[in-house]
Formats: C-alpha cells, structure tokens, sequence
C-alpha cells in the first residue's frame, strides 16, 4: 500500500517538477516509505482495537480541527482591500470576464 502510494505522488508531483513543493514531496515520500520499512515490526504488534481507536481519535481530531477553524479563521474578503476594490471597479465598468477566480 505505501509503495502504491509512493506511486500516485510521483506521478502527480512529476507534473510540476519546476516548483520546491514537488521536491518536498517526492523526497519525503521517500523518507516515508524508508521509515515504513523500520517501523513494520512495531506496528504488526499493535492489535485491531488499537488501530480502530487511533484511527477514529485520528478523525475526531480532524473534525475538531476544521470546526476550530472555521470558528477562528472565518473566510473573509476584509484581508485584501486592493482586491475587493478592484473586482469592484471592474464590476461597476461592466466587465463580467473574470481573469481571476479569486472570488
């Protein structure tokens, strides 16, 4: 499965191999699929209960996250008032043709 995995995200970062973040990526892919390889023996000790439970405390905790999220970093337009105003004149000119899809 994490060779399968390793697969998918060379592929996908190969499209795009002019920015860091693909090398980021396939070079922590790989340090992943290293460390899998020493740490098998202390995960085939872990009993299916133990997985179930880390998986949905796992979840749980993402859902937490994004909750939090979206209480204390709301989606806003406020943070960019250069854009706003822009977008704007560009409306008010009767231009609909939108070069961006930042709204």
């Amino acid at each position: 499965m994490a060779v399968l995995l390793a697969l998918c995200l060379m592929i996908d970062s190969t499209g795009s191999f002019s920015s860091q973040t693909s090398l980021v990526i396939v070079s922590t892919t790989v340090l992943l699929l290293i460390a899998s390889y020493y740490l098998r023996p202390f995960f085939n000790r872990w009993s299916i209960r133990q997985i179930k439970t880390i998986t949905y405390l796992a979840l749980t905790l993402m859902v937490v996250d994004q909750v939090l999220i979206l209480i204390f970093l709301p989606v806003s337009v406020y943070h960019d008032p250069y854009r706003v105003l822009s977008q704007a004149d560009q409306l008010a000119a009767g231009d609909h043709v939108w070069q961006s899809t930042y709204f």
